[in-house]
């Protein structure tokens, strides 16, 4: 039984970390077996392949995070936020904010 896992070419562009125009490129050549019209195979051989090494990495700014670096930029985002939402709702900003 050949199994077929169809996504579209915008998602398995998510999937690989490129653009669209990187896997509309690819379906002329690489991934030519696996593309049924707009749609892609990921269960497809040359699929599997393709992706193999392209796992997307979260990023800020062109430089690579992991793991303690992006705990700590995690971190430094909640503690952000947590202290802006403090301000908000202390009882001085309420009362200037009431007319």
């Amino acid at each position: 039984m050949n199994t077929v896992n169809l996504v579209s070419r915008a998602t398995l562009a998510r999937m690989a970390g490129v653009s669209r125009a990187s896997i509309t490129k690819a379906c002329r050549k690489q991934l030519a077996a696996a593309c049924d019209g707009l749609r892609v195979d990921v269960a497809h051989p040359a699929t599997v392949e393709y992706l193999s090494g392209r796992a997307p990495a979260p990023t800020v700014a062109g430089a690579t995070l992991t793991g303690p670096e992006l705990e700590a930029l995690a971190d430094a985002v909640f503690k952000l936020v947590l202290k802006r939402l403090r301000r908000v709702l202390s009882p001085d900003t309420r009362e200037r904010a009431t007319p």
